[in-house]
């Protein structure tokens, strides 16, 4: 995917990979940043699709961090399945692929009113996961112990809550650049519990600017 002016990953093509290689010892390598920036990610995944996973994570947060073997192979390991899951089974990000983009409509805003570099992807992603179960709570289609649930765990793998820089109006304005928006309509993806997300294209306003203003840090 290419950025373009108006938002991120306008432009692309899709191919498939043949297969997935990660090398453990070139990971250790990274900065701890990279580590949690990765882990904002691996988090949505839980989310999305297996709640199983969402709480291995909760339990083994300490191991995951440090990046111990077998909670590394795990956590990797089954982020690449389900993420293959999803693709196979939606090619061309026409139905069921748009859940991969979970968090990303607040998060593509929030990266670009910070000129993409106060935030790394993955933090942005964090933040913008937490602003889409706010959401999904206002609408009534999760618990607050939800919510709760998502912004502990992001900010246990030491990854932001609240994006600074930013104002409603200007990532109001933003999230209609956003490739999920299709003919004025922003399609969200909310959560309908944890492992279970849904598309929604009839968020109102208001709801979309409270649960902004909740996430903009001071």
């Amino acid at each position: 995917a290419v950025n373009h002016a108006l938002g991120k990953n306008l432009i692309g093509a899709f191919y498939q990979p043949k297969g997935v290689f990660m090398d453990l010892s070139m990971m250790e390598s990274l900065p701890k940043r990279e580590i949690a920036t990765g882990l904002g990610e691996i988090i949505k995944y839980g989310i999305i699709y297996d709640a199983d996973f969402f709480a291995y994570l909760e339990q083994h947060a300490d191991a995951v961090l440090a990046l111990e073997r077998e909670a590394a192979v795990h956590m990797i390991a089954r982020s690449c399945e389900i993420k293959a899951a999803v693709v196979s089974e939606d090619e061309k990000e026409s139905g069921l692929r748009r859940i991969l983009n979970f968090g990303h409509t607040m998060a593509h805003a929030i990266e670009k009113e910070t000129g993409y570099i106060r935030y790394n992807h993955g933090e942005a992603v964090a933040i913008g996961m937490i602003g889409a179960a706010d959401i999904s709570a206002r609408l009534g289609m999760i618990q607050e112990a939800d919510v709760a649930r998502v912004e502990a765990l992001v900010a246990r793998m030491q990854l932001p809550t609240k994006a600074e820089g930013c104002t409603v109006d200007a990532m109001y304005r933003d999230i209609f650049h956003d490739k999920k928006t299709i003919n004025g309509k922003v399609n969200w993806v909310l959560m309908q519990g944890i492992g279970k997300v849904t598309c929604r294209n009839d968020v109102p306003e208001d709801i979309v600017r409270e649960a902004m203003a909740a996430r903009i840090g001071k």
